[in-house]
């Protein structure tokens, strides 16, 4: 986290969380140590995690969304596969067509947030949520560690079927021989296709 402090901490200070001082005695400090800043800061109890999700989301212009005081229906949980969700560490907070809003506790981390425009194919808005919270919400939404193996291979038995399935129709050279369902389909459309679910499939 040590090279992603420095704007963290510009804003504590900007914010009124932190005096220059102090966060420059904690730079220092972390330097020392070979650690993060912020997550000095957090363990010496000079700031708290709502400090530090809230500057996160000032230096970003973004809003602070709070997991645990927002109740999530199904259809929105649905909007990310449990799998990515996971993998990610992110949760999606609402769905307005192809708007999705998305919590996620780095909002620094553009490769993160570059792969779930790819593979969500959503118009994102992102939120930040504490990394507590986003923890919190991906127990209670999508099941423990332990309690999710069972759906993610069922995930990923269900994705290999439909890959095998497409890859069949694309490879056809007659429409006729095609099960009804797949005849209109555009063969552009089957590839696109065939490439996300090796990207899903990859992830998982």
């Amino acid at each position: 986290m040590a090279a992603k402090d420095d704007y963290i901490l510009e804003q504590l200070v900007e914010l009124g969380y932190l005096t220059t001082e102090q966060a420059q005695a904690a730079q220092a400090e972390a330097d020392a140590a070979g650690r993060g800043a912020v997550d000095l800061l957090l363990e010496k109890k000079l700031v708290d995690a709502t400090a530090v999700t809230t500057a996160k989301a000032a230096h970003f212009g973004v809003e602070v969304v709070s997991l645990s005081e927002t109740r999530l229906e199904d259809d929105v949980i649905s909007a990310i596969p449990r799998h990515i969700a996971k993998r990610y560490r992110v949760v999606p907070v609402y769905r307005h067509g192809n708007a999705l809003g998305v919590a996620i506790s780095d909002p620094s981390d553009l490769d993160t947030i570059d792969t779930l425009h790819h593979l969500l194919k959503a118009e994102l808005e992102l939120k930040v949520a504490s990394e507590a919270e986003i923890d919190a919400a991906l127990n209670k939404y999508y099941g423990a560690a332990e309690d999710s193996v069972s759906q993610m291979i069922q995930d990923i038995t269900e994705g290999e079927v439909e890959l095998q399935t497409l890859v069949a129709v694309s490879e056809c050279t007659s429409r006729e021989l095609l099960p009804e369902s797949y005849r209109q389909k555009p063969r552009d459309d089957v590839t696109r296709r065939i490439r996300e679910l090796k990207l899903l499939l990859s992830e998982q």
